[in-house]
């Protein structure tokens, strides 16, 4: 099978103050986007969501990398993939 991936990384501070996205507010985000793609277009994306830092000089964000598969139990076209995505 294809090899198709897709990562997105997302800084967890809102805006520019101390107010933060919650792990489990950021998950929710996603499973949401999950269900409209499996109402709209049928899609069954698949996501992995890790922790990390976005690192730029002295400054230091913390941040979620969100990793799309192609997974094997559901594969897609590059097309599809892409479009869900």
């Amino acid at each position: 099978m294809p090899t198709l991936n897709a990562e997105l990384t997302i800084g967890l501070n809102k805006g520019y103050f101390s107010r933060r996205w919650s792990l489990n507010e950021l998950k929710s985000i996603v499973t949401h986007a999950q269900l409209i793609l499996k109402g709209t277009k049928a899609y069954f994306l698949s996501a992995k969501v890790t922790l990390c830092d976005i690192v730029y000089l002295y400054n230091k964000e913390p941040s979620v990398t969100v990793n799309f598969i192609n997974y094997p139990k559901f594969p897609y076209k590059e097309a599809s993939f892409k479009s869900g995505v």
